[in-house]
């Protein structure tokens, strides 16, 4: 599992969900990969961008609460 978390640079202003491109230096297995925000009760999936011999690219949103990012690799 991975956790992703952006601070923005105004505390007292939500920062808008920014879009995060993640080079995963393993292969991840055809079950993709999960997203959890457990502070807003949120899960969904990352959009695998590609996946060459030994690496995974995915992409998802990101924003002021924490991302966890689980997959499993090859």
């Amino acid at each position: 599992a991975v956790a992703a978390y952006v601070v923005s640079p105004n505390g007292a202003e939500r920062l808008s969900p920014l879009r995060m491109t993640l080079r995963i230096g393993r292969r991840v297995t055809d079950a993709g990969v999960s997203l959890s925000q457990p502070a807003r009760q949120t899960t969904g999936k990352a959009l695998v961008a590609g996946r060459s011999g030994d690496a995974t690219t995915v992409s998802f949103d990101i924003g002021d609460d924490v991302t966890w990012l689980r997959f499993l690799v090859e």
